[in-house]
């Protein structure tokens, strides 16, 4: 994709995750504004198991763990940077 040179900021998301809510984008813009760049991070809701011989040993939830979101945003200087 190219970007117009005179763009500021660039945002990015992978559409395989269509959930994401316009609140969400508009607070990943306000912070990607206030440090030049940002993701979006939820609170995760997978539960991780340990097996042993087939069998769960153990049971953690993942509630304070986020997960990260790739809908992200970051100024235009920064992402030419990366080239």
């Amino acid at each position: 994709v190219e970007v117009p040179p005179d763009s500021d900021l660039i945002l990015v998301h992978d559409a395989v995750r269509p959930l994401v809510t316009r609140s969400q984008i508009e607070r990943v813009i306000a912070e990607a504004n206030a440090c030049d760049a940002a993701i979006l991070g939820i609170p995760a809701m997978d539960t991780v198991k340990e097996v042993k011989r087939a069998t769960v040993a153990a049971a953690d939830s993942m509630t304070n763990v986020p997960q990260i979101l790739p809908t992200h945003n970051r100024r235009t200087r920064l992402r030419q940077e990366d080239h």
